[in-house]
């Protein structure tokens, strides 16, 4: 049994990554990678990360969120994270990571992000 669990659901032309439970090791996320890699390459470069039921992330969890930024970029999309709350977003504060990635505090939010960016 894992920790950690992932949903991929498609809202228009952008990709909602939901994220549940904990991000302690690369094993957790070895999945999530490949699965998100392989939309990238289908041309899905608009991703929402919904953090909502993420309970801890640590760096192994943050170098990912990072890479699948800069895949994205680099396809010319975006990745924006929605829902970032409690110890969460104290640490993407204390890390400025809130000065990277674009947070919203729903999914709506981040979705209109996109919306807007056209």
């Amino acid at each position: 049994m894992t920790d950690f669990q992932h949903t991929i659901e498609k809202h228009e032309d952008t990709l909602v990554v939901a994220l549940k439970g904990k991000i302690i090791s690369n094993l957790s996320i070895e999945t999530i990678e490949l699965d998100i890699k392989e939309q990238i390459s289908k041309g899905s470069i608009k991703i929402v990360m919904n953090l909502n039921d993420l309970q801890h992330i640590n760096s192994s969890g943050i170098n990912f969120l990072i890479r699948m930024l800069t895949n994205t970029r680099i396809q010319g999309g975006d990745l924006v994270l929605a829902n970032v709350e409690g110890n969460i977003k104290k640490m993407f504060e204390i890390a400025k990571l809130n000065e990277i990635f674009p947070i919203y505090s729903s999914n709506e939010e981040a979705l209109n992000h996109f919306k807007i960016e056209q």
